[in-house]
């Protein structure tokens, strides 16, 4: 399988909104490519075995042709995806695992996991590609509309692409930039993979441990200021947790606040307090 690095950065695009894209000055004169339909199974084992791994395994079948294409997953920094991948032609729907040879999902094949791996889900998009030139970078800006299926249920999706081929990452915010004059885009936090985990997980977030909490050291074992611990950890690492958990308050206040009753009276009867008369 031939292996190569893929940087690009991820847009979330209100579907209602792509036809602006034709007001952008930076694609005035660019044709695009014919627009064509991808079916993307993705495969994994019933516990996630290669998510847990950092890796993903698909299956894309476009122009008659069936693409293999294996993922080294990373944190992606703002809607900036960079990583390895490794692509080859295989024959039908099936990912050909002799071929992953060289490549980060070769340690992971047990007989195990050659025995549990299968497909969990897939995403359906019609993609519209446009080559972009800027300098001496050479970008591919696709839009991407369609749906994540998993478990019988699905989700729409919508979104932009944009593939550096040649040249700085740099220049990808600049188109950005350009784009939010016109466009409400917004950084995507997760690919299509991660959506369609998110969607077997009916979207909902994971729960968020602490992490262990650094007392000061220099401060006397019995003083009352001791009692108050002292934050050693990085600003980011404690950033990522609240975070989280505002997350997870946002999601748990909004369920409550729909099945609340909204008068005063039923309010109060629901939370179990006598209204007044």
């Amino acid at each position: 399988m031939s292996q190569q690095k893929e940087i690009e950065l991820k847009l979330e695009l209100p579907p209602g909104n792509v036809g602006a894209l034709d007001r952008l000055s930076f694609l005035k004169g660019i044709k695009p490519a014919k627009a064509k339909t991808l079916l993307s199974v993705y495969f994994d084992t019933s516990d996630q075995k290669l998510r847990r791994k950092g890796v993903s395994l698909r299956i894309r079948r476009v122009d008659g042709r069936h693409l293999q294409t294996i993922k080294q997953r990373g944190n992606p920094s703002i809607g900036l995806f960079s990583r390895d991948e490794w692509e080859c032609d295989v024959e039908g729907r099936q990912p050909d695992l002799d071929a992953a040879r060289g490549t980060v999902l070769e340690p992971l094949l047990s007989k195990k996991l050659r025995r549990n791996l299968k497909p969990i889900f897939e995403t359906r998009v019609r993609r519209q590609i446009y080559p972009v030139r800027r300098g001496a970078s050479e970008i591919e800006l696709s839009i991407d509309r369609g749906k994540v299926e998993a478990a019988g249920a699905s989700s729409p999706l919508c979104e932009m692409e944009l593939e550096l081929k040649k040249g700085e990452p740099g220049e990808l915010f600049e188109i950005v930039r350009a784009l939010g004059d016109a466009v409400p885009v917004k950084l995507a936090i997760e690919d299509k993979a991660g959506q369609g985990y998110d969607l077997m997980a009916e979207a909902a977030p994971p729960p968020v441990r602490a992490e262990p909490i650094a007392l000061a050291s220099d401060r006397p074992r019995h003083s009352r200021s001791s009692r108050a611990p002292a934050f050693t950890r990085s600003p980011p690492t404690r950033l990522r947790f609240v975070t989280a958990i505002s997350a997870q308050f946002i999601k748990c206040a909004s369920e409550f606040a729909g099945c609340a009753p909204q008068s005063r009276y039923s309010r109060k009867r629901w939370l179990g307090r006598k209204p007044r008369r």
